[in-house]
């Protein structure tokens, strides 16, 4: 596994472990929130709205294109990871739908910056990016994406491949 997926991984790992305690830990602002059922490394398949709501994570693809290797105060042993949290959600009742989606975008804003910061890895700016309006199909339930930017500072021995 290279450093790339390795903290992507990780980041995935400490959503799946840390955001239900952080819905049921506080009670009241997460009142009728649902806790994920999946954790998926990439794309989900969306054609089952009773395994929602989903987090999923991936690299921030426009991010990657549009900038310049390195950045500004990133040495040579640090690589910056630009990712993206999804949250994809579906519910009979739109306005239901927004109103539990936007807690879970908030609670997982809360865990990611409640994240340990180690050595290895830092995770910085969790921010909100977009939030999908809603889709309807024939006969099927509401469905919503939210999206959540953030930044991974990998640091790594010099002559270790990233």
């Amino acid at each position: 596994m290279s450093l790339t997926e390795r903290a992507i991984q990780t980041v995935l790992s400490y959503l799946e472990f840390e955001l239900d305690n952080t819905i049921n830990a506080n009670g009241s602002p997460y009142i009728d929130t649902p806790v994920p059922k999946a954790y998926l490394f990439g794309a989900p398949d969306l054609r089952r709205a009773s395994q929602m709501p989903i987090v999923a994570i991936d690299l921030d693809r426009e991010e990657l294109a549009t900038r310049t290797l390195g950045g500004a105060g990133v040495s040579r042993r640090q690589k910056v990871i630009p990712a993206i949290v999804y949250i994809y959600h579906a519910h009979r009742d739109e306005e239901t739908l927004l109103r539990q989606i936007i807690r879970l975008v908030d609670a997982v804003v809360q865990t990611l910056e409640g994240a340990p910061q180690s050595a290895d890895y830092l995770i910085q700016y969790p921010r909100l990016v977009d939030l999908s309006p809603a889709v309807e199909g024939a006969g099927q339930p509401y469905l919503r994406v939210a999206a959540i930017s953030l930044q991974i500072i990998v640091s790594h021995r010099q002559g270790e491949s990233a």
